[in-house]
Parts: C-alpha cells; sequence; structure tokens
C-alpha cells in the first residue's frame, strides 16, 4: 500500500485488534480495502457484516454475484481487487469468455441470460447512476425482490472496495 501507512499490529488501539482478529479469520488475512478501513475498526466490521450478507448468507446464486463484483471492480480500474476476484468469478462458473471480455472493458457475449442481466444491472449502476423501469422490471420479475436487493447491495458494497482500492493505491495484499 502506497498511501496508508499500514499500522503494525502492535501498534493497534484494542478496537483495532479486535476488528482484525474477526477480519483475518474471515478473509484470511487483513488486506486490501480492510487494511485502509482498520483506520476506523466499527467502519472495517460493518463492512464485513455486508460482505457476510452478500457472501455467506446469499440469497443470490454466487456466480450472479461474481458476475457483478467483476464488472464493478473493472468499471473502477481496481488492479489488486480484480486480482483477487477474477480466479473467483471463474471457479463460480462465470464462463472465462465472459471473464476475459470484462477484464478488456468490452461488452460480453452471454449465453446465460441470469449472468446478462446481473452484468446490466451493475451497468447501469455504475453508468448511469440508475436502473431503467425496463431492467428492474425484468431483474425483479426474474431474480425476486430479495435477489435483486443483495445484487444492488454487491454493487454498492465492491464499488466502496474498489474506490477504498483506488484512493489508496493498493497493488498487493498487506497484512497475513
Amino acid at each position: 500500500m502506497t498511501r496508508l501507512k499500514e499500522i503494525p499490529p502492535g501498534a493497534m488501539t484494542a478496537e483495532q485488534s479486535a476488528a482484525a482478529e474477526r477480519i483475518s479469520q474471515m478473509i484470511h488475512g487483513l488486506h486490501g480495502p480492510y487494511a485502509v478501513w482498520i483506520q476506523r475498526p466499527n467502519l472495517a466490521e460493518a463492512m464485513l457484516g455486508v460482505l457476510r450478507a452478500i457472501r455467506d448468507q446469499a440469497v443470490l446464486p454466487r456466480r450472479l454475484r461474481m458476475m457483478a463484483t467483476i464488472t464493478v471492480i473493472r468499471h473502477w480500474g481496481a488492479d489488486y481487487a480484480w486480482g483477487v476476484n477474477k480466479p473467483l468469478a471463474l471457479d463460480a462458473g462465470v464462463p472465462e469468455s465472459v471473464v476475459e471480455a470484462v477484464e478488456k472493458r468490452q461488452k460480453p457475449l452471454f449465453d446465460d441470460a441470469n449472468d446478462e442481466l446481473a452484468y446490466q444491472v451493475a451497468v447501469e449502476l455504475l453508468n448511469e447512476r440508475k436502473l431503467s423501469d425496463a431492467t428492474f422490471n425484468r431483474a425483479q420479475s426474474v431474480l425476486g425482490d430479495e435477489q435483486l436487493t443483495e445484487l444492488v447491495s454487491a454493487v454498492g458494497y465492491f464499488s466502496a472496495v474498489a474506490l477504498t482500492v483506488v484512493a489508496y493505491d493498493i497493488k498487493a495484499r498487506t497484512y497475513s
């Protein structure tokens, strides 16, 4: 990390240490945006709670969450987060051709209508700062209210991740 000096574990406050321990258990270390957010342990824990809700307690299929995730991360140019999430997207079943197109900032050719829907929701929110009635109605019809809410929340969470990575020029893992 080049813009924020890491807090050595021995120099953390009690609150930071406790939050760092919980974060490390969930994401296997204190790295990426969490190495920044630990400056404010209550913020780091709140963000961890959002991640838990959209990842571990998800109603939205992992493949669709990862489709939205890589779309958001590429939009913001967060290379560190791309490196972390690209293999996760592939592991979740997002086709390699789709991942490669997103990586090149090209519109993917989709074989799966739900992948395309997740992509469309993310793209509209990022580029238009809203969802068209047509996209909203289609997403609500296909996904239902719970999954659509989770999809929109994932776009917001991963925008926060990406913006933090970009703002603090995070290039690699930080704490292990």
